[in-house]
């Protein structure tokens, strides 16, 4: 199973989260967390991807390996609004989905 690293925005570990292929970094956040959720991803709409609650900055090291924004998807329009958006390191967590080839994922919570 892949492991997700969050970060604090002081680049400090918050808690390393193991979780299932095909689950998103929200739900390693709010579901497979040992503290029960990572504080600062609320995801209030659940995943559907219209709230920019669960925003995250990707480490760089990690961008050209997640898949990017499709531009079909609302994403990046709800990103726009959220504070702290980065044009290129901001992400909505719900919109990550994790697979072995993202074992070690960094996100930190801005």
């Amino acid at each position: 199973m892949p492991k997700v690293h969050f970060k604090d925005r002081n680049n400090n570990l918050i808690e390393t989260v193991e979780v299932t292929s095909g689950a998103s970094v929200m739900e390693a956040a709010r579901f497979f967390s040992k503290n029960e959720y990572i504080e600062g991803i609320e995801a209030i709409c659940g995943g559907g991807c219209v709230c920019g609650t669960c925003h995250v900055h990707v480490d760089k090291e990690w961008l050209s390996k997640i898949k990017p924004i499709d531009e079909f998807s609302p994403e990046k329009e709800v990103l726009e609004y959220v504070d702290e958006y980065d044009e290129i390191h901001s992400r909505c967590a719900c919109q990550i989905i994790m697979q072995d080839e993202l074992d070690g994922l960094v996100v930190k919570i801005p």
